[in-house]
């Protein structure tokens, strides 16, 4: 039994399977989470319209290989396997997802927009409101991927709560 506080974060795809955590606790009648962050994703009934899920496996193979190579690593062809192995099974789950209206929980959410996100704009992200009583979107410096270098702002964010 889970008997101290706890919050969920996740970013991007990632925020989808959190979101139904927090809904199953609920259902099960378990603690759930204090908040909820999500952070590059629009809302679950949303979650169709998603870029990547467009993307043919070359694309998303030469998307990881320029991801990594923003990050400063210099791709291995064994390595780019593995991650394709990861990225091709979350591009199904998340091809699969589906919701057609929101489902409320009792934690309040945060939602994250990352200010330079070309993916994914301000606008994409208003879908959450109705997902709980208490939904705040805010804006974070930085792109897509930023929230992997934990700047000040981001932490200060999920430190503080909301």
């Amino acid at each position: 039994m889970l008997d101290t506080l706890f919050a969920f974060f996740r970013h991007c795809t990632g925020a989808l399977p959190a979101y139904e955590s927090a809904l199953l606790l609920a259902t099960a009648g378990l603690p759930t989470p204090q908040r909820l962050f999500v952070s590059g994703q629009p809302a679950p009934h949303e979650a169709a319209r998603d870029r990547m899920l467009t993307l043919s496996e070359d694309e998303l193979r030469a998307g990881l290989i320029t991801f990594l190579r923003s990050r400063g690593i210099e791709p291995r062809p064994d390595m780019i396997d593995i991650g394709m192995f990861v990225l091709l099974r979350d591009h199904a789950a998340a091809s699969a997802y589906r919701r057609t209206e929101p489902t409320r929980i009792d934690c309040p959410i945060t939602v994250l927009h990352w200010s330079q996100d070309a993916d994914v704009s301000l606008a994409d992200l208003q879908g959450w409101r109705g997902y709980a009583d208490s939904v705040e979107i805010r804006v974070i410096e930085g792109g897509h991927y930023d929230f992997m270098d934990a700047p000040a702002q981001f932490l200060k964010t999920l430190a503080a709560g909301r």
